[in-house]
């Protein structure tokens, strides 16, 4: 992940995505890079913060909120075709 992407997410401490297996980083890029469309990635991006969120809750740490503005500079690079 990139470090522009927000508070909470990437993978040093404190970070979402460090709470993550691998396997489950590379299941999240996958589904990243198959949604087509700015309201499927927007839905997908509460989605998995909540679930985030949760993982974090049960391993006592804090990470930040979702970032939307992701699902936004995705769309300014071309990526949605709908």
């Amino acid at each position: 992940m990139r470090q522009d992407m927000g508070p909470g997410y990437g993978h040093g401490p404190g970070r979402g995505m460090s709470l993550l297996t691998e396997e489950e980083r590379t299941a999240h890029r996958a589904k990243m890079q198959s949604l087509a469309s700015l309201d499927e990635c927007k839905a997908y991006i509460a989605e998995f913060s909540q679930q985030l969120q949760a993982k974090a809750r049960e391993k006592g740490a804090a990470v930040g909120g979702p970032n939307a503005a992701m699902c936004d500079r995705m769309q300014a690079h071309g990526r949605f075709t709908k």
